[in-house]
């Protein structure tokens, strides 16, 4: 069985100099389109507004759409690299995520999240529109990071074994982790550069295939 469904994983070198540049190019072709808005944290939801709408206003885009996922070939590089790394085949099935699904997300400096985790089971008591058969599946997160300013503010940080702490994540490295389980948050960055990460969700049945 994995590693990652217990532990957070990094991936040095996960993607190249020209793969980071590529998907660099592709957020700000959706900036400049108007898909894909900067962070907004201050942004209030309204009661019972539909989350997609939400992460939109927040400096998130969907890229597992078709008519985004298609445009840009360096996603299906990318996605098939990461499926590979995680050998999801050696599972029943698995399914993209889809609360948060395959995602950019851009932070800006001052910018932070906090503590959560991404629980199907919570996702389904806040009626986010989750399909049943999402109940008992593992939500595994697999991040590359493609943009960063040097404070330590700009890595991923955790809950583990009630310690907060944070693992080093260079430009072009990756991490995942199941998202389920582990607490994690971004806190407040210190730094003058944006914070680019592409995000891939998958819901994993972790039975082994037959």
């Amino acid at each position: 069985m994995s590693d990652y469904l217990d532990s957070v994983v990094v991936h040095q070198n996960f993607i190249t100099a020209e793969e980071t540049q590529q998907l660099i190019e592709c957020s700000a072709k959706l900036v400049d389109e108007g898909l894909l808005c900067y962070d907004r944290y201050q942004y209030k939801p309204s009661p019972g507004e539909d989350i997609q709408a939400l992460l939109a206003k927040r400096g998130h885009i969907r890229i597992d759409r078709v008519d985004i996922f298609s445009r840009f070939a360096i996603l299906d590089t990318v996605s098939n690299r990461i499926k590979q790394t995680l050998n999801l085949d050696q599972f029943k099935y698995y399914l993209i995520d889809h609360t948060l699904g395959w995602m950019i997300h851009i932070m800006q400096p001052s910018g932070s999240i906090q503590r959560h985790t991404d629980s199907y089971a919570t996702a389904l008591k806040l009626n986010w529109h989750v399909p049943k058969i999402y109940a008992s599946l593992r939500h595994i997160r697999f991040n590359i990071m493609v943009s960063r300013d040097s404070d330590q503010s700009y890595n991923p940080h955790f809950i583990l074994g009630n310690k907060e702490l944070y693992k080093y994540v260079d430009v072009g490295d990756a991490w995942c982790f199941p998202a389920d389980t582990i607490t994690h948050f971004v806190p407040n960055l210190q730094g003058s550069k944006q914070r680019l990460i592409y995000q891939f969700g998958f819901a994993v049945d972790t039975t082994p295939r037959a």
